[in-house]
């Protein structure tokens, strides 16, 4: 299982190397699970 990691969006983009193993809990905007994917190229909507 993937470690679990509690921020904000805010600090998610702040995170300058992800950890591809961790899950990312939001706690803001109605939160949400994330996780990183190296192949992702979608540009950052701030």
């Amino acid at each position: 299982m993937a470690d679990a990691f509690s921020t904000t969006l805010d600090g998610l983009r702040a995170t300058i190397t992800p950890n591809p193993n961790a899950v990312y809990q939001t706690t803001d905007f109605g939160g949400g699970q994330w996780h990183y994917d190296p192949l992702d190229s979608s540009p950052i909507i701030q």
